[in-house]
């Protein structure tokens, strides 16, 4: 009965992570074909400074519910995980506020100095109020992946997908006309809008699992909120320092396109054509099998390298064929995108050449 509950959970996490990767791909591709490739790279420096934001308001949060909720569950008393949610939604909700105030105060300073486009104020604001829903998510995430239920979680990223495809459907065509910044502000409409409805969702679906929890707990845990930064501390400062940097490498890349072409819509463009048009074709093949590892093969070291052996063969065999057919389909492709699958075919021959070695 756990092995079949076992390999229902990673074929669902499976599926939906397919599904909801195929979706976001022609979600942009729909965007990109509405505002363009320098609404694109505009959309993207956007998205960059609030990837940034969302890390200061989530990072830790979903693995320190996971394993407080699952440590309590296994004890005695089980009534203990009440408590340590509450103390968990408690802080992932100040840090939601607390960042998401942090990004509107500080929306026209970003806008201005650091991605130098005042276009990109009134979509930083619009996608504050998203960052508590998003912190008290990531809580509740955490405690379904402790109770080994990811049924909830997937079926709130697809309902959360299809809110955002229908908000900016519905806003986009009427936004267009009035210029990029309103196009790229009816976009970040969406996040909001459905990060909120995620929330509603998982939040139905907490108060429902809740009723299998006692309530009065036998003996009360002390020092939960120790426990719970010190599992936060050292994942939050890794990706703190992480989120920064990218943010950094992200903002200078069109600055220095800007500087060669001494245009910056010019930079904007041909930037947003590849974060925004490219990649995500690219990187869309990478996200199935490693996937299922990390759902699958948890059991013995020997066992997951030769698991991981075969799916690396299946992963080189599809790694291949992509870059002969952007080498031969260029109507399909442009030649960032033939340059960018001759490394990913190396990358894949290699990875293979690993796991068979460590498989042995």
């Amino acid at each position: 009965m756990a092995r079949q509950s076992y390999l229902k959970n990673a074929a669902i996490l499976t599926g939906t992570g397919l599904l909801l990767r195929a979706a976001g791909m022609f979600f942009r591709i729909y965007i990109a074909a509405r505002i363009g490739a320098e609404g694109m790279g505009l959309y993207q420096l956007i998205y960059t400074v609030y990837t940034m934001a969302v890390t200061l308001a989530t990072a830790g949060l979903s693995v320190a519910a996971t394993r407080l909720s699952a440590e309590l569950l296994a004890t005695d008393d089980p009534a203990n995980v009440r408590a340590a949610m509450r103390r968990t939604l408690a802080l992932g909700l100040g840090l939601g506020a607390a960042a998401a105030a942090l990004l509107f105060t500080g929306a026209g300073l970003a806008a201005d100095w650091w991605l130098e486009d005042a276009r990109a104020a009134l979509s930083l604001r619009i996608l504050a109020p998203s960052l508590p829903f998003m912190a008290v998510s990531a809580c509740l995430r955490g405690f379904f992946m402790a109770r080994r239920k990811v049924g909830p979680n997937s079926r709130a990223q697809i309902f959360e997908q299809v809110v955002r495809i229908g908000v900016v459907a519905l806003l986009i065509d009427s936004a267009v006309p009035q210029g990029i910044g309103t196009a790229c502000a009816a976009v970040v409409v969406g996040n909001t809008v459905s990060e909120a409805a995620s929330w509603v969702y998982m939040e139905w679906c907490y108060r429902r699992e809740l009723r299998d929890v006692p309530r009065n707990a036998k003996r009360p845990v002390q020092g939960l909120g120790r426990q719970l930064w010190d599992i936060i501390a050292p994942i939050a400062a890794n990706q703190y320092m992480t989120s920064v940097l990218r943010t950094v490498e992200n903002v200078m890349v069109p600055g220095c396109l800007a500087l060669y072409t001494l245009s910056r819509e010019t930079a904007l463009s041909q930037y947003g054509a590849l974060k925004g048009m490219a990649m995500p074709v690219i990187f869309f093949r990478f996200h199935f099998w490693p996937r299922f590892l990390r759902c699958c093969c948890r059991r013995s070291p020997r066992r997951m390298c030769r698991t991981g052996a075969r799916r690396w063969n299946i992963w080189s065999t599809v790694s291949c064929s992509s870059r002969w057919c952007f080498r031969f389909w260029p109507a399909a492709c442009s030649p960032s995108l033939q340059r960018r699958s001759a490394w990913c075919c190396t990358r894949a021959r290699r990875s293979v050449f690993i796991c068979r070695y460590w498989g042995r």
